[in-house]
């Protein structure tokens, strides 16, 4: 009889691509997640599933295999779950990109516990990528993404509103004086940006591929927050939902002039007893309460801290 703990680790591993990236998800010490590939490997008579192509774990033919028959396996059980455990035990698990998880994952939160008092919440934070892998592997219930399009049919989907992006920059830098900049502007620019696996991160990319060139990146941090403070200390400009640059972080977001499919927030769930599309709709409908869908960018004059230059926060 196989752990099923054991077909988790090989999953996450799979996800993550690393040993070490999936240790930190399932919060356990690397070598717990060494242990447990050893243990399944051992359960198959000693089958190879993973193999190390270039910085990452991929499956082998036979693990290809097996994390088919794991996600079933997997999905089954956490449905099982969901049907027999009693109400007051209920868990809904909810995933959400690190842009999301400080905007809308509270108002989400709010709708669920007034919705489902006795219900247990239990929040994963990730890419895009990442949190589908969950939600296929029925691992999440739902999860909160931005995204370009709609990639995951074969689950219920709510849009929610569309996410205008902005440049960041710090006070005084050149672009700060402009009310919108376009891809000329920014071309010669140095790039703090989110890590791969960020779908928005993949617009600016894009923009930079459609011109035949590469953004110079100085730095990939893996949330909004470290990214803004790299930007204050003069390291680089970054490109953001303009959702996550507020007054009290000092930068100046520029809304960003493209022709690039605009960006979108989504509720991606599969439906159950807890996440349903009325719940689904109204906590879509609260966060448009607190973001409304035609948000308008406002820009308003400050001085900085030395008294005299000009800031524009949003």
């Amino acid at each position: 009889m196989i752990d099923l703990r054991l077909l988790k680790t090989f999953l996450t591993v799979l996800e993550t691509g690393t040993y070490s990236q999936a240790a930190v998800k399932l919060d356990y010490a690397q070598s717990t997640v060494t242990k447990h590939m050893q243990l399944l490997e051992g359960a198959y008579h000693g089958t190879k599933l993973l193999r190390r192509q270039g910085a990452r774990m991929v499956p082998t033919a036979e693990g290809l295999a097996l994390q088919r028959y794991a996600e079933q396996i997997l999905q089954l059980y956490e449905a099982s779950c969901r049907d027999i455990a009693p109400p007051e035990k209920r868990v809904i698990r909810i995933g959400a990109t690190n842009t999301l998880a400080d905007t809308y994952l509270p108002l989400a939160i709010s709708q669920l516990k007034a919705a489902c008092p006795d219900v247990t919440i239990h929040l994963t934070n990730g890419n895009p990528q990442f949190l589908y892998g969950l939600l296929r592997s029925g691992q999440l219930d739902a999860m909160f993404v931005i995204d370009t399009q709609c990639r995951y049919l074969d689950f219920s989907v709510r849009q929610i509103r569309q996410e205008p992006m902005v440049i960041a920059v710090p006070p005084l830098h050149p672009l700060s004086k402009k009310d919108t900049v376009s891809f000329d502007d920014i071309q010669d620019e140095s790039f703090i940006l989110t890590e791969n696996g960020c779908s928005y991160r993949k617009l600016l990319l894009n923009e930079f591929s459609k011109h035949g060139l590469s953004p110079r990146i100085v730095m990939e941090l893996d949330n909004a927050q470290a990214i803004k403070q790299a930007i204050l200390q003069k390291y680089g400009i970054g490109f953001l939902p303009a959702l996550v640059v507020r007054r009290t972080d000092l930068l100046v977001p520029i809304p960003f002039r493209s022709e690039y499919a605009p960006a979108y927030s989504w509720i991606v769930y599969a439906p159950n007893g807890v996440c349903a599309q009325p719940l689904v709709d109204r906590i879509a409908d609260s966060v448009l309460q607190v973001y409304p869908e035609k948000h308008i960018h406002r820009r308003s004059r400050w001085l900085s801290s030395d008294g005299h230059s000009p800031l524009f926060l949003a």
